[in-house]
């Protein structure tokens, strides 16, 4: 298992437990869900924009992380920003499957609506789907319309609320480009949604993590990088 922190420190609150979850030990791995599925839950809520999923998709990101638990890292001692990585391609698969089906279900309707034309409880039932978790949906949307930099710059900060310097450690990224990517992103998400009329999410307005960077990264001429 290798280490992300720059110093090469162990600590932190997974340092304890890391090598026994990269070694497949049980009882480690089921310590990492323990303090972690929460977190994974809530990003995979916010992400997919679908909280009666969420809970199924977690158990996909951390079937993944044990199927790919010898190349787990740390990142300050956690290993959240590893779990957050997994959650991420989980659920962007998830989604473009459900794009799929959608796309089919919506055929199957129209041939269904020309053929029972004037059917009061199909409308009902269709505009009921169409009302659904409309927010999230339009949320998730508009991350898919971002560039993939500032995608999965957003998804670690704004969705999985890491810091700048933790999201640059799993980026393998300047603390400065995260920063820009960030503001550029969420600045990018805030007119999306505002151009739909609907409240923009907490998490749009402020970012908790918008400290200045601790350490040499505080020192050094933030450039903009696209």
């Amino acid at each position: 298992m290798r280490s992300a922190d720059g110093d090469g420190s162990t600590a932190g609150v997974d340092s304890d437990l890391a090598a026994g979850v990269a070694a497949g030990d049980a009882g480690a791995f089921g310590e990492l869900y323990a303090r972690h599925a929460r977190l994974v839950f809530a990003f995979c809520g916010r992400r997919s924009g679908n909280w009666s999923a969420a809970e199924d998709l977690t158990s996909v990101v951390f079937l993944e992380a044990w199927r790919t638990r010898e190349r787990a890292f740390l990142v300050q001692g956690s290993l959240r920003a590893w779990l957050l990585g997994i959650a991420g391609n989980v659920v962007s698969t998830s989604w473009r499957s459900q794009r799929r089906h959608r796309a089919a279900l919506a055929r199957y309707a129209g041939e269904r609506e020309t053929q029972e034309r004037g059917s009061d409880d199909a409308a009902a039932e269709g505009m009921r789907l169409a009302d659904a978790d409309q927010t999230g949906r339009l949320v998730r949307a508009a991350l898919e319309r971002l560039s993939r930099p500032q995608r999965q710059v957003c998804e670690l900060c704004l969705l999985g609320d890491l810091s700048m310097n933790e999201a640059a450690e799993v980026l393998g990224l300047p603390v400065s480009t995260v920063r820009s990517r960030l503001e550029d992103g969420r600045a990018r998400l805030r007119r999306l949604l505002h151009s739909r009329d609907i409240d923009r999410p907490s998490w749009l307005i402020g970012h908790q993590h918008s400290e200045r960077p601790s350490g040499a990264a505080a020192d050094t001429k933030e450039a903009r990088t696209p």
